[in-house]
C-alpha cells in the first residue's frame, strides 16, 4: 500500500529503562512512527511526546511465552518496519529469532550469542580465568550431584538461575536445612531440565 511507501513504523521494547526512552527519540527524529510495548502502564518512556502508540504487553517475568506471542501477534498485523528490542527483554526474545526476523528486521543477537554472554557458569568461567575474584560456584548437572554437591556449601548462600535475569530465580539461603528444597523449588517453578 502507499502507506506503507511513506509511512516508517518501528516497534521498541523496554520502556523502563534510559536506553528505551532514547530509542524512541531517536527513530521519532529519523522519521519513524514509534510504538512504545512494555508490560507497565508507568513506564516512562511509553510516555514520551515522540510515541505514536502504545502496546501494553503481558508481564515478561510471570507470562513470558504470552509477551511473546502478543509481541509476534502485533508485528503479524501491523507494518513495522523494525523491531528494537533496548533491555533484558533480549535474553528471551532470542528464543524467537527466527519468527522476529521473518516479521521484520530487528538488531536482536542469535540465540546461541545471547545465551554465550548471559550463562553464569560461562561468565565464571572466564573471570577466573581472567584473574578475577569470584565466589565459589556450584552448577548441579543431576538432581543426584545437586543432592550430593549441595550439601558442602558454606552458608550464607545464594541460589541464581544459570540463565536469568535481574533478581528473577534469586534465593538466599542462610541454613543448611533450607538449601535443597529452595533449590528443587526454583527448578520446579521454571520448569527446568534435570
Amino acid at each position: 500500500s502507499l502507506e506503507r511507501v511513506f509511512i516508517m513504523r518501528v516497534l521498541v521494547t523496554g520502556m523502563f529503562t534510559q536506553a528505551g526512552l532514547h530509542a524512541v527519540r531517536r527513530f521519532a527524529e529519523l522519521g519513524y512512527q514509534v510504538t512504545a510495548a512494555d508490560s507497565h502502564q508507568l513506564a516512562f518512556g511509553a510516555h514520551s511526546r515522540y510515541v505514536t502508540r502504545r502496546l501494553r504487553l503481558p508481564l515478561l517475568r510471570q507470562e513470558p511465552v504470552r509477551y511473546a506471542w502478543r509481541l509476534l501477534e502485533e508485528l503479524e498485523h501491523t507494518h513495522y518496519d523494525y523491531f528494537f528490542p533496548t533491555f533484558e527483554e533480549v535474553f528471551f526474545l532470542a528464543r524467537y529469532g527466527a519468527e522476529l526476523k521473518a516479521l521484520t528486521r530487528t538488531v536482536l543477537p542469535n540465540r546461541a550469542d545471547v545465551l554465550g554472554l548471559h550463562d553464569k557458569a560461562a561468565l565464571h568461567a572466564v573471570a577466573r580465568q581472567a584473574g578475577a575474584r569470584v565466589p565459589d560456584t556450584l552448577v548441579p548437572r543431576s538432581r543426584a550431584h545437586a543432592e550430593l554437591r549441595l550439601r558442602e556449601v558454606d552458608y550464607p548462600a545464594v541460589i541464581k538461575l544459570r540463565q536469568g535475569c535481574n533478581a528473577g530465580g534469586l534465593v538466599f539461603v542462610d541454613e543448611p536445612r533450607r538449601l535443597l528444597g529452595e533449590y528443587f523449588a526454583l527448578v520446579a517453578r521454571h520448569d527446568l531440565a534435570e
